[in-house]
């Protein structure tokens, strides 16, 4: 077995020599003409976190702060160092007062120098910095702008010479917490896969964000298809987000991932078809409530995928005022008793959100819990409560579903795609091949749900997101 670790560290050793030689170089230049500079990015990561320089990292990223090279003399006493180092110079960007950066290169090792300002974004302080190309060319001034806190840079040893660099506070801004584990991606992948922090997308223009969806996951222990998720939640670029996330985790393991844990509640004893599934609901609910840009909250399973992008479900959610309930005219519940039946995966608004809560805090609600528990079983089984408290309460509370009580604020619609067995005794989903999927790819993209349930791993990685497509 190849130790990736040896291999890893190998490759680094492989450029260490030929980028130390450039960096040295680019070191005497800048001090020849007494320019202060720190290492930055990519570099200052590997010399904290390697003590060399990250091997699949392709360029040295060296920065100065603005108040050091403010005027066209010290920029000019800038370039002809390098120059007079063997430096080409590749590209300059920006400009002085906003977003300078030039490339340099040496020996095919690209330099980058970036200027790093001192600018406000909603109120708070940062340093800010920009790069260009890729997606940038569709923001204001072809820029890409990045902030971090404040920080003053420290003293590091890095391959024989002594350097000023970022602290790791700074790395935590830029790469995030687990910062100091190994993760390859390139500069177009971090801006738009999000393995980049610190993206400030707004920044010249900065959104208002009055409407928000609180997407609540209700879980024994872990996000089945995390990947797909991060992606999703990742394509919300704005630093102020246009969504929350609420988790009830029954279980906390190894297999919990890290946004989950930061986003959990306090957890209360579930079981498979109990009352206590209600009430983890209700309280993800109260939680999300507190919050009054929350206007939209979606109840999902560690079994659920985003069928679409992100952009769009939230039109598809926000461009209605009304919650999503899938009501089932024909489960044998409705048929004997008349108790609605209806998805528990559902999109709740603001008002039926409010309602929700009430079954459970109010006098009135308890009742009706009460009498609902007393008509919900028959001879052969009782039926599950997430499954018919919420939908009944709000009939009790609005009228039936064809009243325009109802219809003000709750459509008849699926909100996440199940597919249940027609062949099984007890109602039981079905869980899709990639073969099963690409067959009835149609039908599931078709339906109107914003969400499906129950996919294997090929499956969920073929049609998460690409229902559009």
């Amino acid at each position: 077995m190849v130790n990736k670790k040896k291999s890893y560290k190998k490759k680094s050793k492989k450029n260490e020599k030929r980028f130390n030689d450039v960096l040295k170089s680019a070191k005497r230049a800048l001090e020849s003409v007494n320019i202060p500079f720190h290492l930055h990015s990519g570099t200052a990561l590997g010399a904290h976190r390697e003590k060399s320089f990250i091997a699949h990292d392709h360029d040295i990223d060296l920065c100065v702060f603005s108040k050091d090279v403010n005027d066209t003399q010290t920029l000019r006493k800038l370039v002809n160092a390098m120059k007079k180092e063997g430096f080409e110079t590749n590209a300059t960007l920006g400009k002085l007062k906003r977003g300078k950066e030039i490339q340099f290169e040496k020996n095919n090792v690209p330099l980058d120098i970036f200027w790093t300002y001192p600018g406000k974004y909603r109120g708070k302080d940062y340093f800010i910095l920009a790069s260009y190309y890729g997606d940038c060319d569709y923001l204001k001034y072809k820029t890409c702008v990045w902030g971090y806190r404040p920080y003053k840079t420290q003293k590091i040893k890095f391959l024989g010479e002594t350097y000023n660099t970022i602290p790791q506070k700074t790395l935590v801004d830029m790469y995030g917490s687990d910062w100091n584990k190994v993760k390859k991606f390139g500069y177009y992948e971090g801006i738009t896969q999000g393995g980049y922090k610190g993206f400030i997308k707004d920044y010249y223009n900065p959104i208002k964000i009055n409407t928000k969806i609180a997407f609540c996951f209700l879980l024994y222990d872990s996000v089945k298809h995390r990947t797909s998720w991060e992606k999703f939640f990742n394509q919300d670029r704005f630093p102020v987000k246009s969504y929350s996330i609420y988790s009830h985790v029954k279980k906390v393991t190894k297999k919990t991932p890290e946004w989950i844990k930061e986003h959990r509640i306090k957890t209360i004893p579930t079981e498979w078809c109990g009352e206590s599934l209600v009430d983890a609901w209700v309280n993800m609910l109260k939680e999300a409530y507190k919050d009054p840009k929350n206007k939209y909250f979606c109840l999902l399973s560690g079994e659920c995928i985003p069928l679409f992008t992100f952009p769009e479900i939230y039109k598809k959610i926000t461009r209605s005022k009304k919650s999503r309930v899938n009501i089932d005219y024909e489960a044998e519940v409705y048929i004997q008793s008349k108790l609605y039946y209806a998805d528990q995966w559902v999109t709740l608004n603001r008002y039926c959100a409010k309602l929700l809560i009430d079954l459970v805090d109010t006098a009135e609600g308890k009742k009706y819990l009460k009498y609902l528990d007393d008509k919900m079983c028959n001879d052969l089984y009782c039926n599950c409560p997430d499954e018919l408290y919420p939908v009944n309460w709000f009939v009790h509370k609005l009228g039936k579903p064809s009243s325009e009580g109802f219809k003000k604020h709750i459509r008849n619609k699926v909100s996440t795609y199940t597919y249940w067995d027609p062949n099984s005794s007890k109602p039981h989903p079905i869980r899709f091949t990639s073969p099963k999927m690409k067959k009835m790819r149609k039908d599931i993209c078709g339906s109107g749900a914003l969400f499906g349930r129950k996919f294997n791993n090929k499956a969920a990685k073929e049609l998460a997101m690409n229902c559009k497509k």
